[in-house]
């Protein structure tokens, strides 16, 4: 029985050491952040709001998932990913854009995180791919405990 070759097509990007990636159906576009409103009493997570063509995209810092801090966004030119998931776009913050990858889903590990179930190896390194759900599941969760930790009613 012959293999089946499903390729998907990836856009990779790297926070500090690791290298990430989401489908490149839902990358709506790769921009410089130039603007951006810190929402008091959130987590370093969600680093704020910034505006993209009229519309309004919560900012999410990988990074501190792994170094709980907030980055200086201004000090640095960060470049971020608008993504579309559904009905709900978000942006995430990224050390450096990579390529358009192609990906065959076979060779998926499964690698279970706060953001991920699987895990590529492509030239001896692994490209962890992105669960959007589970991410926005995590930063609601993240953000909830945050407010109440500060003394804020959350429903």
């Amino acid at each position: 029985m012959p293999s089946s070759n499903r390729h998907k097509e990836y856009l990779s990007f790297q926070v500090a050491e690791k290298m990430l990636a989401i489908p490149t159906a839902m990358a709506r576009e790769v921009f410089q952040l130039t603007n951006l409103t810190v929402v008091p009493m959130t987590p370093p997570l969600l680093l704020g709001l910034t505006s993209l063509r009229g519309s309004v995209l919560p900012v999410f810092d990988l990074l501190s998932l792994w170094e709980n801090k907030r980055r200086r966004w201004k000090q640095m030119k960060f470049r971020c990913i608008a993504v579309n998931h559904g009905k709900n776009n978000m942006a995430i913050l990224c050390d450096r854009i990579g390529d358009i990858i192609a990906l065959n889903e076979e060779h998926r590990i499964f690698s279970a995180d706060e953001i991920s179930d699987y895990s590529f190896q492509k030239d001896g390194m692994e490209i962890i791919e992105i669960d959007l759900d589970k991410l926005q599941h995590l930063a609601a969760v993240v953000i909830k405990r945050e407010l109440k930790r500060k003394g804020v009613a959350v429903a």
